[in-house]
């Protein structure tokens, strides 16, 4: 079996970079947030029935992972910005 050669990249005009927008960033934590208040009160109820519990543990996973997309979108953004003062360009092409 053939396997095709990969080539790296040769010059930095070939990488293209992206980074999310602050928006999108701001709205990951915004629904970290929500869904993080969803799930306590949920499960800090005095009388939570099993679906409200239930309700409340998947309220914590999608805010977790609301959290966790946010944090790595911004770190993605620091560091494309970061490798683009190094290079010497002021603003990302669009």
């Amino acid at each position: 079996m053939d396997h095709p050669v990969v080539v790296p990249v040769q010059t930095e005009e070939d990488v293209r970079l992206w980074a999310a927008p602050r928006m999108i960033v701001v709205t990951q934590f915004v629904a970290g947030v929500v869904f993080l208040m969803m799930a306590l009160v949920n499960l800090l109820g005095d009388h939570s029935s099993g679906w409200q519990r239930f309700i409340g543990v998947i309220a914590a996973v999608v805010a977790g992972m609301a959290f966790g997309v946010a944090g790595s979108l911004r770190f993605q953004g620091r560091m494309v910005r970061r490798h683009l003062e190094t290079c010497g360009v002021d603003r990302p092409a669009a």
